[in-house]
């Protein structure tokens, strides 16, 4: 039986010194339930790579895998999809941290609305001023209205990052959802496009969560 209830996949690349900072934020969630860091080295630097060693080591919730070929973040997030033995997936990208409870902020509502879809508000860090970004809503919606909002919105309030949301992974496996690996820019726009088409039910919530 599976009980991991999350899986984080984080690609590992470069920027050793956020990386570090964002793999500590995501030790020390306050997530009650089992959940697994997939952290997914497609030729990193060798400071990240080692890193990313030591905290399997020390974390046995932490998962590191390394492929010598470096085809982009959508790659690498696809191939940790393949890892994931969690009901949900998030995507954190590495040089960005998340809040300690934001794990269980998205789980507790993916499980009380069933949502195949929940998106975090975020915050973005300038001159070490802490900004709230464009997400400041808080909505229920499917996904399609998703995106017939996402081209009429101007300020990108339904934004198309896949990095800040909890995805059920079935949502993902069962329509053959995956990062094109030869976006090497943007590649979140495709990959989302698919999620929302897809998805029955989405929930966006104000708090910001993920920096």
């Amino acid at each position: 039986m599976n009980t991991t209830a999350i899986t984080v996949i984080v690609p590992v690349y470069h920027g050793a010194v956020f990386l570090k900072e964002c793999l500590s934020s995501l030790r020390k969630q306050d997530f009650s339930l089992p959940y697994q860091v997939v952290l997914m080295d497609c030729s990193a630097e060798k400071d990240c790579a080692d890193l990313a060693r030591e905290y399997e080591r020390i974390d046995n919730r932490f998962f590191y895998y390394r492929r010598e070929e470096n085809l982009g973040p959508g790659y690498s997030r696809s191939l940790g999809m393949f890892h994931a033995a969690g009901e949900y997936v998030t995507f954190v990208d590495g040089d960005d941290i998340v809040e300690e409870n934001y794990l269980s902020c998205l789980y507790k509502m993916a499980k009380k609305t069933d949502a195949d879809v929940v998106t975090g508000g975020y915050y973005l860090f300038s001159q070490k001023r802490r900004i709230n970004g464009y997400s400041r809503v808080h909505k229920t919606l499917s996904g399609q209205k998703v995106l017939k909002k996402i081209y009429r919105s101007a300020f990108m309030k339904y934004r198309t990052f896949c990095w800040g949301r909890l995805i059920k992974k079935a949502l993902l496996f069962d329509n053959g959802i995956f990062f094109d690996k030869d976006l090497q820019q943007f590649e979140d726009w495709y990959f989302m496009n698919a999620v929302f088409y897809h998805a029955k039910k989405t929930v966006f919530i104000k708090k910001p969560l993920y920096g």
